[in-house]
């Protein structure tokens, strides 16, 4: 994503998907201790922003090199 992290992607995704949608999984690891490991999973709602929005066709150009804040617009 161009500008990033200058601004929020989740901005402009709200713009384009105008219902209700799930973050990508966010999973972290969780150490307890030195045998105790497990994974802490997060999705969080996202509700679409009120205007301006588009709703017309998109292109999205990604690459196997796309990273970060870019693997999740996709998913979003």
């Amino acid at each position: 994503m161009r500008g990033y992290p200058a601004f929020n992607t989740y901005e402009v995704t709200r713009r384009l998907i105008q219902t209700e949608f799930l973050t990508p999984n966010f999973r972290t690891p969780l150490w307890s201790g030195p045998e105790e490991f497990g994974w802490q999973e997060e999705v969080y709602p996202v509700a679409p922003l009120t205007g301006p929005s588009y709703a017309g066709p998109i292109v999205l150009l990604v690459s196997p090199k796309t990273v970060s804040a870019a693997e999740d617009f996709p998913s979003g």
